[in-house]
């Protein structure tokens, strides 16, 4: 019944510019105002063990634009879970909807500046759909009509509604197979979502696993990677060796041949890595412990920073490399793995007071954390003093007291540690 409602008022608070719209035949004038598609990238969802696909949704407006009305259907073997607002250029808009018809494949994506001031000319994110993939095919992503009145249109300041010129999604989805993808080795000072590294300003140096997701036994893995954000920030040390790519603590630290090169003159290196269960005289069918079904690291890449930049891990196809491979033990053939390229940002760091996961920012989430270490065995906090939030040299009781009041009752905030 709320969303219901929810639809009911926007569709009312639209309804007059859509009449006015559909009868006139009112252009869009100056520089076309645009909805399209930008950035998708499959991920791994760690809760269900799924690869599912980011859909970012642009929109440009070249004037102030008051409403903004933009459904959709689309096609193809998924199912739309959630659509978010986090980030986009709409976010702080007083009203804004994402209604989800999944029995019809339709989501209506609604803004309207009913105190807020209208979304000023520029271009950027109006929203994020998430969806699961369900199977193999072509996914579509179009206009629609939703009903009982919803039209694609934006409605500029003091002007008549317009329908904005539309470039629709096609592109080829696959389900769960097997998987390569990147994420921060565990005790990494990160974003929220984990795609900015934040690092002492004295430089340091930052690791990232790369994962292998196998539905089926695998006795081969071959890689050739490279960083294509390379910008002499950040890289792998070659004089490291062997160092900068680490297979401790992995899912096959103790394969019997695992080789490593670095190479490329300039930088940055392609990272060779031909990993066999077995060693090479040994015939595949005689592999008996072959790494089972599963998700996790299969590699450590330890990097040198020495600024800020960023970090953009892809593989290396075609002409100019062998690309990612895997061996199933059971058809012995070689397999293209899915591949999610690793992109990461990094910052400097400073000591942030009360910021327990030293995620920037003093939250709840610090309470909790520092509450599950003081009597739950809980994690350390990323750097000690930065759970001392009242400076008495002790972590403890009063410190979660202490960041209460700040949070929830606007008492001090918590102190800077000269220790």
């Amino acid at each position: 019944m709320k969303q219901l409602r929810t639809l009911l008022l926007f569709s009312f608070a639209v309804f007059l510019y859509c009449l006015l719209f559909y009868s006139s035949g009112y252009a869009d004038p100056g520089i076309p105002d645009t909805v399209l598609f930008e950035g998708m990238r499959h991920y791994f969802d760690d809760s269900t063990q799924q690869v599912k696909l980011k859909v970012p949704v642009v929109f440009f407006n070249d004037e102030n634009v008051t409403d903004i009305t933009v459904p959709l259907v689309w096609s193809g073997p998924v199912s739309l879970d959630s659509a978010s607002f986090a980030g986009s250029r709409v976010e702080e808009i007083d009203f804004h909807t994402a209604i989800i018809d999944s029995a019809n494949n339709k989501v209506l994506i609604g803004v309207a500046t009913v105190t807020s001031p209208p979304v000023p000319p520029g271009r950027g994110l109006l929203s994020t759909l998430y969806f699961t993939i369900l199977g193999s095919g072509d996914l579509d992503i179009d206009t629609t009509f939703f009903r009982p009145g919803n039209h694609f249109h934006f409605s500029p300041e003091y002007a008549i509604a317009f329908t904005p010129q539309f470039f629709k999604l096609h592109m080829y989805v696959k389900p769960n197979q097997d998987m390569v993808y990147f994420e921060p080795a565990p005790g990494s000072r990160t974003s929220a979502n984990d795609d900015t590294f934040y690092i002492d300003p004295q430089g340091e140096d930052i690791k990232i696993n790369m994962n292998l997701l196998n539905p089926n036994k695998i006795i081969l893995i071959a890689a050739d990677l490279k960083d294509y954000c390379y910008d002499g920030n950040i890289f792998l040390d070659t004089l490291k060796n062997n160092d900068s790519v680490s297979f401790e603590g992995s899912r096959i630290e103790y394969w019997p041949s695992k080789g490593i090169m670095l190479f490329g003159h300039p930088p940055p290196p392609v990272i060779r890595l031909s990993l066999f269960h077995c060693t090479t005289e040994m015939p595949p069918a005689t592999c008996t412990t072959a790494l089972q079904p599963g998700n996790g690291p299969i590699v450590t890449l330890t990097f040198t920073v020495v600024d800020t930049g960023c970090i953009y891990l892809d593989s290396l196809g075609g002409a100019d490399g062998w690309g990612v491979v895997v061996v199933d033990s059971i058809t012995e053939e070689f397999l293209t793995p899915d591949f999610i390229p690793g992109s990461f940002y990094v910052r400097h760091w400073f000591y942030t007071p009360g910021d327990f996961n030293c995620d920037v920012k003093v939250d709840m989430v610090d309470v909790l954390s520092l509450v599950n270490y003081l009597f739950r065995n809980g994690e350390e906090p990323c750097i000690m003093k930065s759970a001392d939030a009242n400076c008495d040299q002790d972590v403890g009781l009063v410190d979660v007291v202490y960041l209460i009041n700040y949070i929830f009752r606007s008492g001090p905030a918590p102190q800077t540690c000269d220790y």
